[in-house]
């Protein structure tokens, strides 16, 4: 006792962020009376202070003493170090020593399973837990439960129903319920997770009949849901119909879910005239009730059952009425034209009856007299009329186009400099010393400015003038000066700066939307792949937060999931589970570890080419070595069962549009194209399908392979470089690269037009062939080969001098495209490296033919 009082002043300066102080304060009080708590303690301090390896001295000398540390305060201190360190493994080692020395403590036993939940051992913590259940007979926790859920962790997330684990679980939790043991409604929704996935859904209405079981589920709506979707399922119309309408009436009036649930009950049933009127006079009383007349639910229901229910005659003049009412009550809102639009796609199956709702539309926004709702009434009407392709050649002239995204984007700068106007006016109000409004991320009106933009963008694809680009660039940075918060305005410019190639204004873009977790892998596509290959140092920062989030996640989820078990929260264990592993099969991750072993050799290499001041190029061989030996396999494993299986987690939601169902959206159809500057891409995953960015991502390993094997010991054979010319082959054959390569060329004085990136990869062809005939002269010195090594090597030596050749005509024109200029320097410095790897490992046998480096 008289050791925890003396504690606490170390504990206060460590969590207040004064390692320094806690160093001190322990120093002085291990010279008085050495104590293992004392000394984890200073791993603590000197880890948080930087010093991670004399930390880790510390730590490692407490858990290897003999006999081991038994005290529960010095083993979870212990723990918290190795984990802050990122040691999970040496963490386990210690809690693996301390139970063995007394396999009574069931505080051991507890932290040792912890430790192999933190490590993602599944397997051990497995076999640990069926231990742990047999060896204690008055358990703290129930073990049989921990051992089942272990188990249903190793169930893939699309096993099928009878997969055996998912049946033994189901076992499992049976007798947990049947001996009474389910008193936690944790419990409760991980055993109906289990017999949902089972397609048990029977069993489950079963288990929930029992009032005790039913009420384990704390809240009223959650546990009305649960059992109308059963009821739903084992076909039970009426009792379903039953609990949702006491949903809605009891609950919450607002729930779609139930409205969906509701009426598709009673088309099942047949649309019996007794169960419509029930759910329009439930309908009717939310929509005139005064505290629930607000809610969109009960509007669009009626909208919803009109538009499924058989109807007398063709005509869709009811739902057209319906529409409009919903219009005139909620057009000011930004989901009104989310909420209609599946309607207005299946009901509006004319032109005429398209532009007649259309133009009814924006007569009722012009009758609205407040000048902010007509505004947003305007927004709506805009959207609406976008979505049903009025704004196309087939209805409006490009001049008339050209009006319309300039009257919109008027709007919106009028509107957005009264808003600003007012704000400051607030802000000189206000009392001094108070915390002043923010301004919101999205200013009224400011999707007309995307509209303008999306029409503009139209005209560029129309037209093929770059000139429309540059005006909807313009628009949207004067627009983000008046609403600097508006991320689709940052969204919509990170697209068009990296088609023109300029990645440094990209790469701010990006860093100044703050974003964060798991972002980093839905949205980083927008601009990554541009960043990676026409300028790789401004990609640094993008792939390093996406490196970091990933290696941060797994430690994070492994953490979880031993919290979960620590706290009882069963039903989020799989859910944490399944995200870690989506995120470990990430597309994003994949690439981004392939390319940033790219750049770090060709950029970061102590000799890469076009560096000047250049040393000794043997320096050269340890520095790939060592990049060699520090990869993982897995990083550059080209196995197309390995590269299929990963996940393609891009939200390509995230870009508000509002086209037509029958069009691509605008930003989509300019990302997938080939970039404005003259050196384009093929690696540009985004607008690709899978199978596409597979054999990409499959080019770029086997590149990999072969670069590490040039500069090691061992040799590439001929049959996997004879992969990698296939796997360019099909590369080249993708569409989208090969149509890059002919639309965007460079003009040249004398006329000629060649297309850098074509002449890039057949270069890069000829050089993986240069490297076949080098081997086949390895295994015969004096074969066939000798004859077409030289002309071979000339159409490798021409190609680079071509690509130099055009970066020195770009030099010369002084275009916009100088702003790619880097990229071209990144290209060529990647198949100059090639080039330097063969010429590395073949020189002592190609001595006659070619000189020691390449010119």
């Amino acid at each position: 006792q008289d050791m925890a009082a003396r504690l606490v002043p170390i504990y206060e300066a460590l969590d207040g962020g004064q390692p320094k102080q806690a160093l001190k304060l322990i120093t002085n009080m291990m010279k008085k009376k050495p104590a293992s708590i004392l000394t984890v303690l200073k791993a603590l301090a000197l880890h948080r202070l930087g010093s991670t390896d004399e930390a880790l001295a510390l730590c490692d000398q407490i858990s290897s003493a003999q006999p081991p540390e038994m005290d529960e305060t010095v083993l979870r201190t212990l723990n918290l170090v190795y984990k802050q360190m990122g040691k999970n493994e040496q963490a386990t080692n210690m809690a693996e020593r301390a139970w063995e020395n007394d396999q009574r403590n069931e505080e051991a036993a507890i932290q040792l399973f912890y430790s192999y939940a933190r490590e993602g051992n599944l397997a051990k913590q497995q076999q640990h837990v069926m231990k742990m259940s047999k060896l204690y007979l008055r358990p703290r926790e129930d073990y049989v439960l921990w051992a089942a859920l272990t188990i249903l962790l190793q169930v893939p997330s699309d096993a099928p129903p009878t997969h055996p684990m998912l049946g033994l679980t189901s076992k499992m939790f049976e007798k947990i319920a049947a001996e009474g043991r389910m008193k936690d409604s944790e419990i409760l929704l991980v055993y109906l997770d289990i017999l949902e996935r089972m397609n048990k859904p029977q069993e489950a209405l079963r288990i929930l009949s029992s009032s005790d079981v039913a009420n384990m589920i704390k809240l009223p709506f959650e546990r009305l849901k649960t059992l109308a979707h059963l009821h739903e399922r084992v076909e039970q119309w009426d009792e379903a119909i039953k609990l949702y309408r006491q949903l809605l009436t009891d609950h919450e009036p607002d729930e779609w879910d139930a409205y969906k649930g509701y009426i598709a009950c009673i088309q099942k049933k047949g649309f019996l005239a007794q169960d419509v009127e029930e759910l329009m006079k439930l309908l009717k009383g939310f929509q005139t009730d005064q505290k629930t007349c607000l809610c969109r639910g009960p509007f669009l229901a009626e909208i919803e059952l009109e538009s499924i229910k058989p109807r007398e005659g063709a005509g869709n003049e009811v739902i057209v009425s319906l529409m409009l009412q919903y219009f005139d009550r909620f057009g000011a809102k930004g989901c009104c034209v989310y909420d209609l639009k599946p309607y207005m796609l299946r009901h509006l199956d004319t032109d005429q009856a398209r532009v007649q709702f259309g133009e009814t539309l924006l007569e009722k926004a012009r009758g609205v007299s407040d000048s902010e709702k007509n505004l947003r009434y305007y927004t709506s009407c805009i959207q609406i009329q976008r979505v049903l392709g009025m704004h196309t050649a087939s209805h409006m002239t490009d001049a008339a186009l050209l009006s319309l995204a300039n009257d919109l984007v008027n709007k919106f700068i009028a509107s957005a400099e009264e808003a600003v106007k007012k704000a400051k006016q607030h802000r000189e109000a206000a009392p001094k010393g108070s915390v002043a409004e923010d301004d919101g991320e999205r200013l009224v009106g400011s999707d007309l400015v995307l509209v303008a933009v999306h029409i503009l963008l139209e005209m560029h694809f129309k037209s093929t003038s770059e000139q429309y680009v540059y005006q909807a660039i313009a628009i949207l940075e004067l627009s983000l000066v008046l609403s600097p918060s508006n991320f689709q305005f940052k969204l919509h410019l990170l697209v068009l700066y990296a088609r023109l190639g300029h990645i440094r204004r990209a790469s701010d873009l990006f860093q100044s939307l703050s974003i964060r977790n798991i972002q980093l892998d839905t949205l980083s596509h927008i601009v990554l792949d541009d960043a990676l290959r026409y300028s790789p140092p401004h990609a640094r920062p993008i792939t390093d937060t996406i490196l970091h989030f990933h290696k941060q996640n797994v430690d994070q989820t492994l953490e979880s999931v031993a919290q979960c078990f620590s706290h009882h929260a069963y039903s989020r264990i799989e859910d944490i589970s399944r995200l870690k592993k989506r995120l470990q099969s990430s597309h994003t991750y994949a690439s981004t570890l392939t390319e940033t072993l790219f750049f770090n050799m060709i950029l970061y290499a102590p000799t890469a080419p076009l560096i000047p001041d250049e040393p000794d190029p043997n320096d050269l061989l340890p520095f790939i070595k060592q990049l060699a030996s520090n990869t993982k396999t897995d990083v550059i494993d080209a196995k197309y069962d390995v590269l299929r299986a990963l996940q393609l987690n891009e939200d390509v939601e995230s870009i508000d549009t509002w086209q037509p169902e029958t069009e691509q959206p605008i930003l989509t159809r300019l990302i997938a194209e080939a970039p404005m500057c003259q050196c384009t891409t093929s690696v540009r995953a985004y607008g690709r399908t899978k199978e596409e960015q597979v054999e990409i991502l499959r080019l770029r390993r086997l590149t990999l392979q072969f670069v590490f094997d040039a500069f090691i010991a061992s040799s590439p054979k001929a049959d996997e470089l004879r992969d990698i010319l296939l796997c360019i082959n099909d590369v080249l054959a993708i569409p989208s690269v090969s149509a890059s390569m002919g639309v965007l060329k460079v003009e040249e004085q004398t006329g000629r037009t060649q297309s850098f990136d074509a002449i890039r990869w057949n270069t890069v062809r000829h050089v993986f062939e240069a490297i076949i005939t080098v081997l086949e002269l390895c295994a015969e010195p004096n074969g066939p080969a000798v004859q077409t090594l030289p002309g071979k090597l000339a159409a490798v030596h021409k190609g680079c001098e071509d690509m130099l050749g055009l970066i020195k005509g770009m030099l010369a024109q002084k275009d916009h495209a100088f702003i790619a200029i880097p990229a071209f320097f990144s290209l060529v410095a990647e198949v100059m490296f090639y080039v330097h790897a063969m010429m590395k490992k073949a020189h002592d046998i190609l001595c006659p033919y070619v000189p020691a480096q390449p010119s």
